[in-house]
């Protein structure tokens, strides 16, 4: 059997005698026949313009990247519609949304200042299970963390915000407090509220220790959310 690797390096003369071995009635049919799908091809081309599956896989990955930066995502949400065009550009595109968008997730605290237990707000929890349901948890690189902390019932005392962003490869992370917005009245909790602010900082880089040991194995947040709250305190 011809392997068409093998006539890669073929004269001219060969290639027409392998046509004619395959019992072609014409040769010159064949060739004006093969011009013609090449002339409408090129014609469509020209009318249409090239079209997005005909460019090389690492360019559209690379295209997917610019349409989902700056991406923010929270519960409920819906994919973008260009993830379910076709399975092809899912299968391609997916991963780079999941990884290239923020996620807005909460925990939510009460009581005293550290006799407190933390857990996330149902909004996060089904955005867990949600990530979780598409496989997607272990390709999550960007996280915007509110931690909530109440006084009483709908009485919120301080919120800190951080926002996580791990490199692409899950082998560095950088944690950033972008927020802390305090409403105590009693200034004597001052104290308390910087030594609060300081254990949340280092319980975060604990808890970014962990998670980088975790991206190495491709689990990293299928248990985090549920446990996040132990890493705080």
């Amino acid at each position: 059997m011809d392997n068409i690797l093998d006539r890669t390096n073929c004269s001219v003369s060969e290639l027409f005698a392998a046509l004619e071995s395959r019992g072609i009635a014409s040769v010159k049919t064949a060739l004006v026949e093969l011009l013609r799908l090449q002339d409408e091809e090129r014609e469509y081309r020209r009318i249409h313009g090239v079209q997005y599956l005909d460019l090389p896989p690492e360019l559209r990955v690379q295209i997917y990247g610019y349409m989902f930066r700056d991406t923010r995502m929270s519960s409920p949400f819906n994919e973008p519609e260009i993830l379910h065009s076709s399975s092809l550009i899912r299968t391609e595109a997916r991963p780079v949304f999941y990884s290239n968008a923020m996620f807005d997730v909460a925990w939510h605290a009460s009581g005293e200042m550290f006799d407190i237990t933390m857990r996330p707000d149902v909004a996060t929890s089904k955005l867990w299970k949600n990530l979780a349901k598409r496989g997607m948890l272990p390709v999550v690189r960007h996280l915007s963390i509110a931690l909530n902390f109440h006084k009483g019932p709908l009485r919120s005392v301080r919120i800190l915000s951080y926002n996580i962003n791990l490199t692409p490869d899950g082998g560095a992370y950088t944690v950033e407090c972008n927020g802390d917005e305090f409403r105590y009245p009693d200034a004597r909790k001052a104290p308390e509220a910087v030594e609060q602010k300081t254990r949340v900082d280092d319980a975060m880089k604990d808890f970014m220790v962990r998670v980088i040991a975790r991206v190495k194995e491709q689990k990293w947040l299928e248990t985090d959310v549920e446990a996040f709250g132990q890493y705080i305190w």
